[in-house]
């Protein structure tokens, strides 16, 4: 997502980037399960770790090259995967929308699609609920950097969407309570959101 430099999240105007030309997935500790120049689809397991983590592909491509990038912050170097997208968006024939019902379902969806906590880490989102029994979820949507304003342009535009996942986690998890955590000075953001 590319936003104006303007702090007038309110009117602020984004473009979203969904249909990038390369897609690269970081490598990092991963076994790779593709090589250059193989075909993939959306859905299909293209990495996997010693836990048995795995990464899947998020468009239908052409593996282009396996290389290292500039990624994240720009302070660090990874091996990555470069996929050509087809635009396509051929789905893998062992993906499967699943329905979630409870906590191991949602459990299960998280291990499948290798979903990640967004810290840096790397931590997988599915360790942090296992074995835990959770009362509340925080969402933080506050920015950690003066000019950051990502988290308030998509709560923004896009909050009847979060919250509509926000109340199906809460469901499936059987949650006490959800706190949305915002900067007391985005006063707009808050009265949008209650």
């Amino acid at each position: 997502i590319k936003i104006n430099k303007s702090t007038d999240y309110f009117n602020d105007k984004y473009t979203e980037y969904l249909y990038p030309e390369n897609v690269y997935l970081p490598i990092y500790n991963y076994k790779l399960l593709v090589n250059k120049g193989d075909q993939v689809f959306v859905g299909e397991i293209i990495l996997i770790n010693k836990d048995g983590l795995c990464i899947s592909s998020p468009v239908s491509g052409i593996i282009e090259d396996i290389d290292v990038k500039m990624f994240t912050n720009k302070s660090k170097i990874e091996r990555c995967i470069k996929i050509k997208n087809d635009f396509k968006e051929t789905k893998d024939s062992k993906y499967i929308k699943k329905e979630i019902k409870n906590k191991e379902d949602y459990i299960e969806l998280l291990k499948e699609k290798n979903i990640l906590g967004l810290g840096g880490g790397g931590f997988p989102a599915y360790m942090k609920i296992e074995n835990s029994t959770l009362d509340y979820l925080i969402v933080n949507a506050c920015e950690c950097e003066p000019f950051l304003m990502c988290d308030y342009v998509l709560l923004n535009d896009k909050y009847r969407e979060i919250i509509k996942c926000i109340e199906n986690v809460k469901n499936v998890l059987e949650l006490k309570k959800v706190y949305i955590a915002i900067k007391k000075d985005k006063k707009k953001l808050i009265d949008l959101m209650y």
